[in-house]
């Protein structure tokens, strides 16, 4: 029998239909908000400070033959702003030549950077990475005993780490397949958005309708 939910308790609906309308209207905000995210523009600036980090989403497993190694997202926030910025890392990688770009895409020259000591960063010392490419970088060395959460002159990324946490509880209650998880992780930053701005999902979702379907 297919699987049906009750409408006023008359009807019956498929619970295929009802994923149809959530992959839909999930298009719809999805669409609105990278629209609206790049309206805002670049994050930082000049005497801004902007943390970025990456984080791993989804676990080692066989599909079909072949080994999916989970989903690597690259997180920028602001510390004066909700503006945060999640972005999937092309090929799954953390390289240079991913992180960069996406990075220039976001922040704004000028503006400091903390972040952890991961080598695709650069080396602010040497200047290289982030600081050859118009940033102010620092960073903090997870590994040094006397000063694993904080450097000697400040910096850290205890804000950009903290919001990992609401967004992996958020996945952890979701079976996202590999093909609606940017979809998903867009989401998340919409509804946040909606939780930070006390703006109501549903009201802000036929907002994003309205906009995607003038009259």
């Amino acid at each position: 029998m297919r699987e049906t939910m009750d409408i006023d308790n008359d009807n019956t609906i498929s619970r295929h239909t009802v994923s149809d309308w959530y992959n839909d209207c999930r298009e719809i905000v999805t669409a609105d908000f990278m629209e609206r995210q790049d309206l805002r523009g670049k994050i930082g600036g000049e005497g801004s400070i902007v943390q970025i980090d990456e984080s791993k989403f989804g676990k080692r497993k066989y599909n079909r033959g072949r080994i999916i190694e989970g989903h690597w997202i690259l997180g920028m926030i602001e510390n004066d702003s909700e503006d945060l910025r999640l972005v999937i890392c092309p090929e799954n990688k953390r390289t240079a030549n991913v992180l960069h770009p996406i990075i220039q895409e976001h922040v704004e020259a000028g503006s400091e950077i903390h972040t952890d000591s991961w080598a695709a960063y650069g080396d602010p010392i040497k200047r290289t990475g982030l600081s050859e490419l118009g940033y102010l970088h620092r960073r903090v060395n997870h590994s040094d005993p006397e000063n694993r959460f904080v450097a000697m002159d400040g910096t850290h990324t205890q804000r950009i780490e903290s919001s990992w946490r609401p967004v992996k509880k958020y996945f952890n209650h979701l079976h996202v397949s590999d093909e609606r998880f940017a979809d998903h992780v867009v989401e998340y930053q919409w509804r946040r958005e909606c939780m930070k701005t006390k703006i109501d999902c549903f009201e802000e979702l036929l907002n994003s309708i309205i906009r995607a379907y003038p009259l």
